[in-house]
């Protein structure tokens, strides 16, 4: 990772934050799709089959696609005696969130990153009775992840295998497509 471009961001955080306008506080982030740890093994739902795929061969992880598997059966699978204590729902599923609150244990939380299409039926009583805690999570907290990043990057994240694309800046057409089309997993675009 180019040293310039790490003190570029340092730079811009840091004004961000001269100016008053960063709130810190802990965020829960993961890939695009949700991220489970169970013991030692971490379980990644997600509705798109080709994320799922990228995911698997950059990690260890056990991948879910809810359209096509149920949870339950991940839980049996894995041996577990109750549900999942965390989920991270970004792909805006109705099925993956309907999945993520009747796996979840007794007063489980869920971190909402993903935009449903529309209005979204949601089983309040499911979420009262279980004591789920529901925190929605958008770009006031996008300057603390930056900084997680450019630790981890620091330090030796190897992000190389999540990046399917790259373009130069004048085709980002191109790359929009890509990520519109779902199979794309980072898509990177070249400002030389």
């Amino acid at each position: 990772m180019s040293s310039d471009f790490l003190n570029s961001i340092r730079e811009t955080l840091a004004g961000i934050e001269a100016d008053g306008l960063m709130k810190r506080e802990r965020l829960i982030t993961s890939p695009q799709g949700g991220r489970i740890e169970v013991g030692d093994r971490t379980v990644i739902t997600d509705i798109n089959q080709d994320r799922l795929d990228l995911a698997a061969r950059v990690a260890d992880v056990v991948p879910v696609n809810v359209a096509k598997q149920d949870l339950k059966e991940i839980e049996t699978g894995l041996k577990m005696k109750e549900g999942f204590d965390v989920g991270l729902e970004m792909s805006g599923s109705q099925q993956a969130l309907d999945q993520m609150v009747e796996n979840l244990v007794m007063g489980g939380r869920i971190a909402l990153l993903g935009i449903p299409p529309g209005k979204s039926p949601v089983d309040w009583s499911r979420i009262v009775f279980k004591a789920i805690t529901i925190k929605g999570v958008y770009g006031r907290e996008i300057f603390e992840t930056w900084y997680k990043m450019i630790a981890m990057l620091e330090n030796g994240l190897d992000v190389r295998g999540v990046i399917t694309h790259r373009f130069k800046v004048d085709d980002f057409v191109q790359g929009f497509d890509a990520m519109r089309g779902g199979s794309s997993g980072k898509v990177v675009l070249d400002w030389t």
